[in-house]
């Protein structure tokens, strides 16, 4: 998240497998992934 924020990038598109708990939206705040 902090390159794509480095690099400006309007659109981060990441793989989530289906077990883990899904993320609803990425907000400026919250750039640490989570599992």
């Amino acid at each position: 998240m902090k390159e794509a924020q480095k690099l400006k990038c309007n659109l981060v598109i990441s793989h989530h497998p289906l077990i883990f708990f899904p993320m609803k939206k990425i907000t400026p705040r919250q750039t640490k992934p989570q599992i």
